[in-house]
């Protein structure tokens, strides 16, 4: 048996079905959904994620 331990966290159901949406309804992980919940709840966060894409993108041109 492996060493390993699981936490379980019981989000509110409009936040469970937002993440679920916003992920393309794909099954994350607690870690994603830790991140993604910051991202929703960060306008501030929100806004430098995409200015990070956008001058990646710049920069790849």
């Amino acid at each position: 048996m492996k060493n390993e331990k699981r936490l379980y966290v019981l989000l509110p159901k409009p936040m469970h079905e937002q993440i679920w949406k916003t992920s393309g309804k794909f099954k994350v992980n607690l870690v994603a959904q830790c991140l993604m919940i910051e991202y929703l709840l960060d306008p501030d966060l929100q806004k430098r994620v995409k200015t990070r894409i956008r001058d990646g993108f710049n920069r790849n041109k």
